[in-house]
């Protein structure tokens, strides 16, 4: 007996099935299934869409939160745009197997396990908040994109970041303890200041010639910008104004197709409307240079401390500077002006007003593309520090003069260090650690600054020091030096760490997700006490029944724990752990499982994981990047993946279905990890052997190989200075050098 769940009603007969006309939609949109899933029908909705949430038999009682939320997620999304939802029904269907995280079709959205299916006992509470953000995200696709088309793939974010940008609103609605819109404005924005940093980077409007090229122009740095740019215009525009501006350019292009410019069009509408920005600016002008150029600027403040004034320049940030290599392959770069305009936010030591990020002046572009001085004249009394970019409200780094620097310094060192609000700390321990790497700042000061890690408790702070440091990790974990650089990492989280402990938890999401990095990075560094903790706790679950026993370690900080037990481990813990993961049936546990098995220091063990990563049965698809990554960045793993990739080009090339976006993904985590000029000869020749005939490779190889230049550069002009800055922070009186 078959069932069928269309998107409009049906006419019966025995055989035959006539489907009545849908509405109109893109072709790419269009999806069907054939399966034996079983489904919760989603009860207690306050509208007539019927809601279905579909599975395997023995996963089904992993879909219940799935089905709680998405009603309350598509009503919020119905009332927030004023439009309502075209169909009568929406299906979402969990794959055991799928290349993709989510994808979007009308009426019947489709996800990995992981990606929709939750259990409270074995899952985290990173795993829940994904499948709140998934779900959201897959509605609002509803709007943007199914209602409202692309015109062409070059304005791909349209959709995408419009859609992602508007479910952060739905998962504030639902879970406010997660503060999840603070976290999200952070986390991406920060991955775009890193990935956004180098010389061979795309503009989110990337051009699209023609369809061989659309896979290869994909990338999701483009997406996290395009969302990190609609928060700038939010912030710019205020609550009201940009709410209507979603509501009238979906009324206004429903059932069409729309580019960037249209929306920049009714933005302006409604702002000249309310009369929100300075008489004469262009929203298209403005965002235009944050969209089709590629990069971001890194302004330069420096302070007139008699007059209280403080003079602000904008040039290209560069985590690397350009070397006279790279003549060949930056000459368009070094000879192009690039100019942003840029919203100043700013606060100083008398004032603190961290609340006000709307902008108090604006750097701007004469002729498109010279950028213009601005000097502001409120900079604050010359014992004040001044902190410009107010929450992160731009997508910019900011360099101060040494004496500003200073103030932030002896400010953040002191009692009074949260006077200065957690985001903005979290963005000068950012900017800090990536100015000393490009050379702007020396190391000495720089990890001087982030001493007060120490007395910090906040999460996102502590995420954007771990994110900075670990490239710094990449590089020394296989250095002679790597015992002080480990000693100088457990300094800071020593005093963390046994907080965690005797300090009891204020039970929100956040308090949560600081315990858990903090664990995390205590036993990466290797903290006794915490690998200790680490092997101890996996030795009483190894006498428990159920990995979710009652008493059993919390699923939040099981990864770190499985990890660090396995890599001291013996081949009977790494077996008895491959067992659960064979026998679980919940996908998260499954994959954190995996990243644990790839912590192992055995060789043979190693190998294992490769070959399962792209044989297609004991390793999901979606799960398959993740698996890869953890056994390249073991400091054992990375020869070991090279020789599997230089064996196995064409498995792997086939596993990403030749398309050389994801194709890049995958392999990425290996170029991340080369820092000598032998290995990047090697991969140069290898791509050039392999996979030249694939649509974009040679724009997505010179990305790659970059990664490698940049290690490589640090390596050569930073590794000392590096150690002789830990040197005089902890007393270590030897430090190797190269």
């Amino acid at each position: 007996m078959h069932k069928k769940y269309p998107n409009s009603p049906v006419d019966a007969k025995l055989v035959w099935t006539a489907f009545q006309e849908s509405v109109a939609m893109p072709t790419y949109q269009i999806a069907f299934s054939l399966n034996k899933f079983e489904s919760r029908i989603s009860s207690d909705t306050n509208n007539s869409t019927t809601f279905r949430t579909w599975a395997r038999k023995y996963a089904l009682n992993q879909t219940e939160y799935a089905a709680e939320i998405a009603p309350q997620l598509l009503e919020f999304l119905e009332v927030f745009l004023e439009t309502p939802y075209d169909l009568p029904k929406v299906d979402n269907l969990a794959l055991p197997d799928f290349a993709y995280a989510s994808s979007s079709n009308w009426g019947l959205n489709i996800f990995t396990e992981d990606a929709i299916l939750f259990d409270e006992k074995r899952c985290t509470l990173l795993d829940k908040q994904s499948v709140a953000m998934n779900i959201a995200k897959e509605l609002a696709h509803q709007w943007f994109g199914n209602l409202v088309s692309i015109e062409w793939w070059h304005d791909v974010w349209l959709k995408d970041a419009f859609a992602e940008y508007i479910a952060g609103f739905g998962l504030h609605m639902i879970e406010p303890s997660w503060y999840y819109m603070d976290r999200r404005t952070l986390e991406n924005e920060f991955k775009v200041l890193e990935l956004d940093a180098h010389v061979h980077t795309d503009p989110v409007a990337t051009p699209v010639a023609n369809d061989t090229e659309v896979w290869a122009a994909y990338d999701k740095n483009s997406v996290r910008k395009a969302i990190a740019l609609l928060g700038m215009l939010h912030r710019l525009v205020g609550d009201e104004i940009i709410i209507n501006t979603y509501r009238q350019y979906l009324q206004q292009f429903s059932h069409k197709t729309a580019t960037q410019k249209d929306f920049w069009t009714v933005s302006q509408r409604e702002a000249d409307n309310a009369g929100r920005l300075p008489k004469g600016m262009a929203i298209a002008q403005l965002m235009e240079s944050w969209t089709l150029q590629m990069g971001y600027p890194i302004l330069n403040v420096t302070r007139d401390y008699k007059k209280r004034t403080a003079r602000i320049t904008q040039q290209r940030f560069f985590i690397t500077p350009l070397q006279a290599t790279d003549e060949g392959e930056v000459n368009a770069t070094k000879t192009r002006f690039y100019c942003w305009w840029v919203p100043l936010s700013y606060t100083n030591a008398s004032s603190k007003n961290f609340d006000y990020t709307l902008p108090r002046s604006w750097l701007t572009c004469k002729n498109k593309n010279f950028a213009m001085p601005v000097t502001i004249t409120d900079a604050g009394a010359p014992q004040d520090w001044l902190v410009l970019n107010l929450k992160l409200s731009a997508l910019y780094r900011v360099n101060y003069d040494s004496r500003n620097w200073e103030l932030i310094k002896a400010t953040l060192d002191g009692d009074n260090y949260q006077a200065i609000h957690k985001i903005n700390r979290a963005q000068l321990v950012d900017d800090a650690l990536n100015l000393a790497w490009s050379g702007t700042l020396t190391y000495h000061f720089s990890l001087g600054l982030i001493g007060f890690l120490k007395r910090e408790e906040a999460y996102m702070v502590w995420a954007a020091a771990a994110r900075s440091l670990d490239r710094v990790n990449n590089i020394v974990k296989n250095s002679p030096a790597y015992p002080v650089f480990k000693s100088f990492m457990r300094d800071l989280l020593g005093p963390k760490f046994d907080e965690i402990f005797v300090k009891p938890s204020a039970g929100n999401s956040l308090d949560t997700l600081y315990r858990v990095i903090i664990f995390q990075q205590a036993c990466h560094y290797e903290l006794l006490a915490c690998v200790n903790f680490a092997r101890d706790e996996f030795a009483k679950l190894r006498r428990v029944p159920t990995l979710n026993a009652p008493d059993s370690v919390p699923a939040d900080i099981q990864e770190t724990l499985f990890c660090t037990a396995i890599r001291f481990g013996n081949e009977a813990d790494w077996t008895w752990l491959k067992n659960n993961y064979m026998r679980s049936n919940v996908a998260a546990e499954q994959k954190l499982m995996l990243a644990a098995l790839g912590c192992s220091r055995d060789t043979w063990s190693l190998e294992i994981m490769l070959k399962w990563t792209f044989a297609g049965k004991l390793v999901r698809k979606h799960a398959a990047q993740r698996t890869f990554r953890a056994v390249v960045k073991n400091p054992l793993g990375y020869h070991l993946a090279k020789k599997f990739l230089s064996e196995n080009a064409f498995v792997i090339r086939n596993f990403c279905q030749n398309m050389t976006g994801r194709l890049v993904e995958v392999i990425k985590p290996l170029f991340e990890e080369v820092s000598t000029q032998e290995d990047l000869d090697y991969w140069t020749n290898f791509l050039r052997s392999h996979f030249k005939n694939m649509p974009g490779i040679e724009r997505l190889k010179k990305l790659l190989l970059e990664l490698g230049k940049d290690n490589m550069f640090w390596r050569r002009t930073k590794y000392n200075e590096l150690l002789s800055a830990i040197r005089s922070l902890i007393k270590i009186e030897e430090i190797p050098e190269l």
